[in-house]
C-alpha cells in the first residue's frame, strides 16, 4: 500500500499543480486556441512525459496520438507528436514516428542511425529543426 501511494501521490499532486495537463479537454482547448496544427477530435490521447532543459525555461515534452476510426478491413491512420508546453503555453511540436523518454532532461528517441535525442541549445532555445533518424524534423508552430 505505502508503494502504491508513493507512485500515486505525486501523480496525483502533480495534476493539482498543472491543472490544465490533468484533463485531456482543457489541453484540447488551449491548443486549438494557440493554433496547434493536429487533429484534436476523435481518438486523441496525451501522454505526459516530463520537462527538457532549456536554461531557465523547462518546457514539458507531452506526447500525442491521433487514431482515425475506420471501419473494419479499412486502413488505419495516424499521427505522433511531440508537444512543447511553457505553463499553459504551446511552443510547438515535432512530428515523430515513435515515442520518446525523458532522460536527463533530453528527450531520447530509440534510433541507432543519426540523430536520437532532442535538447535545448546552448542558447536555451527549443530547436527549430532536429535530425531525427537521419531525418530533418522541424518545430511546428
Amino acid at each position: 500500500m505505502r508503494r502504491l501511494l508513493s507512485i500515486v501521490f505525486p501523480i496525483g499532486l502533480w495534476c493539482l499543480l498543472v491543472p490544465g495537463y490533468a484533463s485531456s479537454p482543457n489541453l484540447k482547448q488551449q491548443l486549438s486556441a494557440q493554433h496547434f496544427s493536429g487533429m484534436l477530435e476523435g481518438d486523441v490521447r496525451f501522454t505526459s512525459l516530463g520537462t527538457i532543459h532549456c536554461g531557465a525555461k523547462s518546457p514539458h515534452v507531452i506526447f500525442y496520438e491521433w487514431y482515425e476510426s475506420s471501419p473494419p478491413g479499412k486502413a488505419v491512420h495516424s499521427s505522433h507528436r511531440v508537444i512543447l508546453m511553457d505553463g499553459m503555453t504551446y511552443i510547438g511540436s515535432y512530428a515523430v514516428e515513435d515515442k520518446p523518454s525523458i532522460q536527463g532532461g533530453v528527450m531520447r528517441f530509440p534510433y541507432n542511425a543519426d540523430g536520437n535525442s532532442i535538447s535545448c541549445g546552448t542558447d536555451g532555445v527549443v530547436p527549430q529543426k532536429v535530425l531525427l533518424d537521419g531525418e530533418i524534423i522541424l518545430l511546428e508552430k
